[in-house]
């Protein structure tokens, strides 16, 4: 079973336009502020081969969620109950 993700999937394509959109109403980001959402392989042995990771760039100041599933599984609670790290601060 292959875990790739085919970008053009209509559900994907979806799915990520609302992550965009909680993204932005959860962490209260302006217009000024980027989303840059990946799926990348998962480093960690307990979770899934693949993670969604989510960088919030707002001025200076970056900030990170990483969840550990594909991006057309996210859901709004999972980024509500997410640990956000702060890479950058202002």
């Amino acid at each position: 079973m292959s875990s790739y993700i085919n970008p053009a999937d209509k559900s994907n394509t979806e799915n990520l336009k609302a992550i965009i959109a909680w993204v932005k109403d959860i962490f209260d980001l302006g217009e000024g502020s980027a989303i840059v959402i990946k799926e990348v392989q998962c480093a960690d042995e307990r979770c899934p081969c693949v993670e969604t990771v989510i960088l919030m760039i707002n001025g200076y100041a970056i900030n990170k969620i990483k969840i550990q599933k594909p991006l057309v599984f996210v859901k709004l609670r999972d980024i509500e109950q997410s640990n956000i790290e702060t890479i950058i601060e202002k």
